[in-house]
């Protein structure tokens, strides 16, 4: 038989165990809004068991749960969306340093706009649309002046990144760097952006200050389409934060404004616990 009961202290997050005979058989665990962990013993698997857990806790979450799960990871995505989640991103992540591609899945859109709804819409607030759109040129100028003169120097290359995702060997990630632009990241086109959004998992601390302000840019204008750079800035792993070293105290600054901002957009609400604990932590006032 199978109970559904609530965790001992041995678990941080909030969780649910599933128990036959008294014997644990798998468990799921969230940090409102987000579902951290969904685990069945591989003996019980294919018996609703996971479909269960993940019920209960999307019963105790509300409407704005949400989750990610590795790309070829086919039978979690396909439990999640038979519950009514629906793939909003796909982006690059990394587990214990490795990198790898994710998916992020979310309540249906129809609850997603019902939220955005009592957050009352920037559609129907065109003076917080002027106020945002203000904001956003100024921290455009913010990111400008800080990045201006970087050069790439050593440091891994956009196209280079691509070589190494692709376990290109050293004859052929030599041959990506020729195509590297390595004097003024402004010159770097949107279309190569794009192109090569995965570069950002790869970069090592100089080649992220090379490239961070291009993306910073494009993210504001709405052309970096690609993924979400808030991932990278809000993931606070010790290789994430690696890359951010050789920030100047200017830069971090411009960072930081940048985050702000998008933490004051209503449409990012899905986004704003990992804004605010990067902001609090890492992108604090006091280390910028």
């Amino acid at each position: 038989m199978l109970e559904v009961a609530e965790a001992d202290e041995f678990f941080v997050s909030e969780t649910l165990v599933a128990c036959i005979a008294e014997v644990v058989v798998g468990f799921v665990s969230w940090n409102e809004p987000y579902i951290t962990w969904l685990y069945v013993d591989p003996r019980q698997q294919r018996c609703g068991i996971g479909r269960q857990l993940l019920q209960a806790a999307l019963q105790r979450i509300g409407g704005e749960a949400w989750t990610t799960t590795i790309a070829g990871n086919e039978p979690a995505q396909a439990l999640y969306l038979s519950l009514g989640m629906k793939v909003v991103k796909t982006m690059p992540s990394e587990i214990e340093g490795y990198p790898c591609i994710g998916v992020r899945l979310a309540l249906p859109t129809s609850r997603m706009r019902d939220h955005a709804a009592r957050r009352k819409p920037d559609a129907v607030d065109p003076e917080r649309i002027a106020n945002r759109q203000i904001d956003e040129v100024r921290i455009a100028g913010l990111i400008r002046a800080a990045f201006h003169g970087v050069t790439l120097g050593n440091g891994i290359g956009l196209w280079e990144a691509q070589g190494i995702d692709d376990y290109a060997d050293d004859k052929q990630v030599a041959a990506y760097r020729a195509q590297d632009e390595k004097e003024d990241w402004s010159r770097i086109s949107v279309a190569d952006l794009n192109r090569c959004y995965s570069s950002l998992s790869f970069f090592d601390a100089i080649g992220m200050r090379f490239h961070l302000p291009a993306f910073l840019l494009a993210d504001l204008s709405g052309t970096f389409t690609s993924m979400d750079i808030l991932f990278t800035l809000t993931n606070r792993d010790a290789y994430t934060t690696s890359r951010f070293v050789e920030l100047s105290p200017q830069q971090r600054e411009a960072v930081r404004q940048f985050l702000l901002l998008r933490l004051a957009d209503p449409r990012q609400w899905f986004n704003h616990k990992s804004l605010e604990d990067a902001l609090e932590r890492y992108w604090a006032k006091s280390d910028c």
